[in-house]
């Protein structure tokens, strides 16, 4: 059996490691924005409404950057829908976070 180590690891994997960092584009920062304490709930954590909301911004952003602005809706009749949207927190934004 053949042994890798953490810095060997196989040549394919070498490869595919290089085409993905060759083919990933690079991320799009869509919102940098502050949680005051009035966006937190009683337990100082950010509150679902606020939080949904800062999403919306996001997702706003996110459209703008790849050039799917209201202009560009509009000149080609085209349309965006919010299908599902899944929250996946990964820590909890309290209030003085910016993210």
């Amino acid at each position: 059996m053949a042994r890798y180590s953490h810095w060997d690891p196989p040549v394919s994997r070498r490869r595919f490691s290089r085409a993905m960092d060759r083919d990933m584009p690079e991320p799009i920062l869509t919102c940098r924005s502050a949680i005051y304490s009035w966006h937190c709930d009683h337990m100082g954590r950010l509150n679902v409404r606020w939080d949904v909301g800062k999403l919306d911004e996001r997702t706003w952003n996110l459209l703008s950057a790849v050039e799917f602005t209201p202009a560009y809706a509009h000149e080609h009749a085209a349309a965006s829908a919010g299908v599902e949207k899944t929250i996946s927190y990964k820590r909890e934004p309290r209030a003085g976070d910016t993210r």
